[in-house]
């Protein structure tokens, strides 16, 4: 699904719920998607790939800690 799909659809269709359970501390993350990563040995290794809206999410908020803090006197 293309980013700008998920915004349309999922994100303003689930806003409101997203929004609550955020707000309320109770946002939970999804299940991880594990996928098996051959390495050059021949073995795997697995990786863990979070789903988009938690990834937006954990963007979200790292946006919003790095921003400078300014101080008004």
């Amino acid at each position: 699904m293309p980013v700008d799909e998920l915004y349309d659809h999922h994100l303003t269709r689930n806003r409101e719920n997203i929004e609550k359970s955020l707000v309320n501390g109770t946002c939970l993350p999804q299940s991880i998607f594990w996928v098996e990563m051959p390495k050059s040995d021949g073995e795997t290794s697995l990786l863990g790939v979070p789903t988009v809206v938690d990834r937006i999410l954990r963007q979200s908020r790292r946006a919003g800690f790095s921003q400078p803090v300014q101080y008004v006197i």
